[in-house]
């Protein structure tokens, strides 16, 4: 048998935060899917720019009624925010309606899904042009945490 508490969190209700543990009470504790949930959990609040988030499961055990339990301590860390973004090997029209159509913009809380969903609606619009990929690092720039993006767009050859 097993459960989940969650302490710690903000961003996020618990009862939005419950339901991604499959954690099922009457069943064995599968550690697996339970690393499995506290990825997607840690991944959730990417999605508010903590991307340094740290989802911590700590069991604790009743042998007498062979149960555990977990307490799930989440610390936010430090919100992330968009810097940068920097995009390469495109003409300068298609730059400018990519640049444009990037809705995060510097100093908004940084998504971590948004590169992801913005490059697969674009790359239905460029199909058969090439194909985009995007990197982002993490850096302490004026003592801020900053995500700068970098698109780039490397011709398919023919």
């Amino acid at each position: 048998m097993s459960a989940a508490q969650f302490s710690g969190e903000t961003a996020f209700q618990e009862s939005k935060l419950r339901p991604m543990i499959h954690l099922k009470p009457g069943e064995p504790a599968n550690a697996a899917q339970l690393q499995d949930d506290l990825l997607a959990v840690k991944k959730l609040y990417g999605t508010k720019g903590y991307l340094a988030a740290e989802i911590q499961p700590t069991p604790q055990f009743d042998d007498a009624q062979s149960m555990v339990s977990y307490q799930i301590e989440v610390r936010e860390g430090d919100v992330y925010k968009m810097g940068e973004l920097t995009i390469e090997g495109l003409d300068k029209e298609t730059t400018a309606r990519l640049d444009e159509d990037w809705k995060l913009r510097g100093g908004d809380a940084y998504d971590s899904s948004y590169p992801h969903r913005f490059l697969t609606e674009k790359q239905r619009r460029t199909q058969g042009h090439g194909r985009l990929e995007h990197d982002h690092r993490r850096g302490g720039r004026h003592q801020r945490q900053i995500v700068d993006v970098t698109i780039r767009y490397d011709p398919k050859p023919r």
